[in-house]
C-alpha cells in the first residue's frame, strides 16, 4: 500500500525579505508623515511591529536585519537637529535602550517563530506516519483474511495442494496428505525432490528454482 508523500521541505510561506521591506517602508512613511508636518506621537511601536513581522515571516535572520534597521532610524530620529547621531540629554540612554531592546525582540519572535515550525513539522510527519501505520495495518488484515480464504477453500477440495518455500513443504491440504500417504507433520520441512520421479528430477527441480527466482525478483522502479 503507497501512502501520499508530504513535501516538508517547503510549506509555502511569506518570502523572508517582506519583513526587512515592510520596516523600510515603515521608516520611509514615518518620515515622508514628519516632513508633511504630521508627525506620529511613538514612532518607535510602528517600526517594532514591522520588526515582529519581520522575525514572524521571516524568521531570525530577517527579524535580526529588520531590527538592524529599526535601530538605525531610532539612532538617526534621536539625534540632535542638524546633527546625525549626536544626542542630548535622555535620547542616548533611550537609543542604548532601543540597542538592546529590538533585537532582543526580534531573537525572540524568531526562536519563537522556528519552534513553531518545527512543531508543525513534527506534527505533519506524525500524521503521515500514523497514516502509513494505519493503511499497513488494513492491508495485513487484508491478506490474513485472503489466506484464511484460500486455506479453507483449499481445506475442502478433493486436489491435493502443496506449498512450498525454498524447495520445502510449508503446507499440504488433506487431499495431497491422502495421495501421499504422510502426515501434514511428517511432510513439513521436507525436500520435494525425493517425491518425484527420477526421470523428471532434474526438470521439475530446474523449473521450480526458475520459478522461485521470478516470484522472489524485487519490482524494478521506473
Amino acid at each position: 500500500t503507497m501512502c501520499a508523500v508530504i513535501n516538508l521541505r517547503r510549506i509555502p510561506s511569506a518570502p523572508g525579505w517582506t519583513g526587512a521591506a515592510t520596516t523600510i517602508i515603515a521608516v520611509l512613511s514615518l518620515e515622508s508623515l514628519a516632513a508633511a508636518g504630521l508627525r506620529v506621537p511613538n514612532p518607535p511601536a510602528i517600526v517594532l511591529l514591522a520588526v515582529v513581522f519581520a522575525a514572524f515571516t521571516g524568521g531570525l535572520r530577517y527579524g535580526l536585519l529588520s531590527a538592524a534597521i529599526a535601530w538605525l532610524y531610532f539612532a538617526w530620529s534621536f539625534s540632535l537637529p542638524d546633527q546625525p547621531f549626536r544626542y542630548a540629554g535622555e535620547n542616548l540612554a533611550r537609543v542604548m535602550i532601543w540597542a538592546v531592546a529590538t533585537p532582543a525582540m526580534a531573537f525572540l519572535v524568531g526562536w519563537l517563530k522556528r519552534d513553531a515550525d518545527q512543531a508543525r513539522v513534527a506534527a505533519v510527519r506524525a500524521a503521515a506516519a500514523e497514516a502509513e501505520s494505519r493503511a499497513n495495518q488494513a492491508a495485513l488484515a487484508a491478506l490474513q483474511q485472503s489466506e484464511r480464504r484460500y486455506k479453507a477453500l483449499a481445506e475442502i477440495m478433493v486436489e491435493g495442494i502443496l506449498v512450498l518455500q525454498q524447495g520445502r513443504f510449508v503446507y499440504a491440504n488433506p487431499a495431497a496428505v491422502k495421495l501421499l500417504g504422510y502426515t501434514f507433520e511428517e511432510l513439513r520441512g521436507t525436500d520435494f525432490a525425493p517425491f518425484i520421479h527420477p526421470d523428471f528430477r532434474a526438470t521439475v527441480i530446474d523449473r521450480h528454482r526458475r520459478l522461485e527466482a521470478e516470484v522472489l525478483r524485487p519490482p524494478e522502479v521506473g
